[in-house]
């Protein structure tokens, strides 16, 4: 507080209502393969519909990470989400099997004119290229006088072009009798009269009388429209030299990658590409985007398109108020009308069903609905369509008094449907390091809240160092715990099931952070009408929600109260006492089926090898809970002063906290030292602040003995029982 320099009085406000605050301990998290969504991006979804329409249904190649999230939301109402990556991950595209670039091999020469490059054959249809033309030769016609060596010679062809040679030898009397192209140049403007086989010149040395003969050849080929459908490099033909130039074209065999919305704003996606589909994957084939930009076009809709609309594209209120007029004599305007086709059925089981509509919308990128929200097509449908993204655009009307005519190349003047048919996608099966990667995201504890990450099905080859990869980022957080289940092929179906999964065991790292499964569960997969084999993984993380729900985090998810398994047909293999005693052993909690029970996770060891508290999943999940919370509320401590003041107040804030977690039966005693004796002077001057906070953590039962104790008629139990 500051000092008050005259009489007066003071009124400050101090608050010391400070308590610690609730934390989740209920939110999870998984990545994996999905047949749709954005990639290498953290989504959260609340209910299995919501996984659904981000992520798509269920397919043979992505089941193994769809169903386990699902089978997570029957307990829970937040799950983090990420759609791995992997190499040949592609988007639907338009411009799938499109030529990408023209190399020129052989520039070849004698060229007076831009020349037309056609493309034919390769199995595809509309590409197009443009050629520039450069000095690839030159000869002395008349060699005039008074040159030397060096001397510098400048060609003027017009239109701003200009070529550069330089005089390497002449003869007694100054006579050129050898040059060379210092500076060929670009010629993108020229036509046979500007050449006419002799070109002018000036020189900028005392020479006179010099006459060269410039033979242009193919520079470079610039691909304006990739085209689509090539399957083979198609040949590439440049008519109009004496000796003509040759090419090769590269294909773009399979489309490109646009993981998400930050991804797509941060692409240069090539020209030839006009709409993708939004995310990744097979999915997207088959989308078609039509286009109706004026009255013309709008009438080659068919009726039931055409009822989508309420009125006939023109031009905006908007445009003309900017001063943007219409052709003269036509109907062009800058609206357009976009409809979004599913021409398979992929999304709505009948084909050729309208997915999205948008009408109205403008081609002037300044545009503005009346509310002030952009009107601007590609920004409409970029930001608000579920299936695609407009990709490449030329038109941008945004000069007052510029016409539609201005922008031949854009929407307004075709008087036909522009059509864009979307193929090319493809799904591939991430690696364990393309797993990793997603969960990485994961792995930062003050930017991502989670607390149950699940792990996936990746086959038994790679199983163990996907599980270590897992329980090092949950030890690096600290506040989350890792499920792990066997592959599903090491119990399926076979008769080594219990050998399998403790092998497997025997090589995850020891850790408190990690919970292990034992077998596989069968599920019913209602999207296919099939049942699947999947790991547990997500059914105990689930069964851990659950519990935080009608209990607490402290309490064990095993057994018969809180520990029975949902929505599962049966399990791979059931274990008998013996198998029981080896899995438990070595870390694994069994899952077990009970005539009349159900089937039951029987089990709550976490995979710490040695003897800890920490061996019990309820007691991690409980200094979780308890860490989490305290160092919450200690951060409010920084800066402060390190006296008894701020150690008392520290004190006064978990001491009730604590007392609250013991009357919820979490731990049944507990100290706060946090005074003189652990904040000594050297700490103090160290900048330092300690508390040590003692916990007694309550435990939960996992053997029971029940002794029955036969005695004679007339023997009194107090005797018995007091011996």
């Amino acid at each position: 507080m500051s000092f008050l320099v005259s009489p007066g009085v003071e009124v400050r406000e101090i608050d010391l209502t400070n308590v610690v605050p609730a934390v989740s301990s209920s939110i999870g998290a998984i990545a994996g393969a999905f047949s749709w969504g954005p990639v290498e991006e953290i989504r959260t979804v609340g209910s299995e519909k919501e996984l659904v329409n981000l992520f798509g249904r269920p397919t043979n190649d992505t089941y193994k990470y769809f169903m386990p999230a699902a089978q997570f939301l029957q307990y829970a109402n937040a799950l983090r989400v990420v759609r791995t990556n992997s190499t040949g991950l592609l988007n639907a595209s338009s411009g799938a099997n499109q030529i990408s670039a023209i190399t020129v091999t052989d520039a070849g020469n004698g060229y007076t004119d831009i020349p037309d490059v056609t493309i034919t054959s390769g199995g595809g249809t509309g590409a197009a290229a443009t050629a520039t033309l450069k000095a690839v030769s030159v000869t002395v016609d008349v060699d005039g006088s008074g040159y030397a060596v060096d001397d510098t010679v400048t060609v003027n062809l017009g239109s701003g072009v200009e070529a550069v040679f330089t005089v390497t030898a002449v003869d007694s009397s100054g006579s050129v009798t050898g040059i060379s192209i210092t500076s060929a140049g670009v010629y993108t403007d020229i036509n046979a009269t500007s050449l006419d086989g002799v070109s002018t010149f000036a020189v900028d040395s005392s020479g006179t009388g010099l006459t060269l003969d410039v033979v242009l050849g193919v520079n470079a080929i610039t691909v304006t429209d990739g085209g689509s459908g090539y399957t083979s490099a198609p040949t590439v033909s440049i008519p109009g030299g004496s000796s003509n130039a040759t090419a090769t074209a590269t294909i773009v065999s399979s489309g490109i990658l646009v993981k998400n919305q930050d991804h797509f704003e941060s692409l240069d996606i090539a020209t030839g590409i006009k709409v993708i589909a939004k995310y990744p994957g097979t999915l997207g084939n088959g989308l078609k985007v039509i286009v109706a930009s004026n009255a013309t076009s709008f009438a080659l809709l068919s009726s039931t398109n055409q009822n989508q609309f309420d009125f006939v594209p023109a031009m905006s209120n908007y445009a003309e108020d900017r001063g943007l007029t219409l052709n003269v004599g036509e109907d062009n305007g800058d609206e357009l009308h976009v409809l979004v086709i599913d021409t398979t059925g992929a999304w709505t089981g009948t084909e050729n069903t309208i997915l999205e509509k948008f009408q109205g919308l403008s081609q002037a990128s300044d545009a503005r609905k009346s509310d002030g929200s952009t009107n601007y097509y590609m920004d409409v449908i970029n930001n608000q369509s579920q299936y695609i993204w407009f990709a490449n655009h030329p038109v941008e009307l945004t000069d007052a008094g510029e016409t539609v005519a201005d922008n031949a190349s854009g929407f307004a003047t075709s008087d036909t449907l522009l059509e864009f048919t979307v193929n090319g996608g493809a799904n591939v099966m991430p690696s364990v390091g393309d797993l990793n990667t997603a969960y990485e995201l994961f792995a930062d504890a003050e930017t991502v809240d989670v607390n149950l990450i699940i792990g996936g099905d990746v086959g038994e080859d790679d199983d163990v160092t996907h599980a270590n990869n897992l329980i090092t980022i949950a030890e690096t957080r600290k506040d989350a715990v890792v499920f792990l289940s066997p592959a599903t092929a090491a119990t399926v179906n076979t008769t080594n099931a219990v050998s399998n999964v403790t092998d497997w065991a025997d090589e995850v790292s020891s850790s408190s952070y990690a919970v292990m499964d034992s077998t596989a569960l069968y599920v019913y997969d209602k999207y296919n009408d099939t049942y699947r084999w999947i790991v547990a993984s997500g059914a105990v993380a689930g069964l851990c929600a659950f519990t935080d729900s009608v209990a607490d985090a402290w309490f064990s998810p095993a057994g018969f109260n809180r520990g029975q398994l949902r929505g599962v047909t049966k399990i791979a293999f059931n274990p008998k006492k013996a198998d029981r005693d080896d899995l438990y052993t070595s870390r694994v909690n069994p899952i077990v089926a009970f005539p009349g029970e159900g089937i039951v996770l029987y089990g709550d060891k976490t995979a710490l090898s040695r003897p800890s508290a920490f061996d019990r999943i309820n007691v991690r999940r409980l200094f979780i809970v308890l860490e989490k919370a305290v160092a919450t509320a200690a951060k409010f401590q920084l800066f402060e002063f390190n006296d008894e003041f701020t150690r008392a107040q520290f004190r006064n804030l978990v001491e009730p906290f604590l007392r609250d977690v013991q009357g919820r039966r979490g731990i049944t005693d507990f100290a706060v030292v946090c005074d003189n004796t652990n904040n000594t002077a050297e700490v103090i001057d160290s900048n330092r602040f300690v508390a040590d906070i003692y916990i007694k953590p309550a435990r939960s039962i996992n053997f029971i003995s029940l002794n029955f104790i036969a005695t004679r008629t007339g023997v009194e139990f107090s005797e018995i029982v007091g011996q």
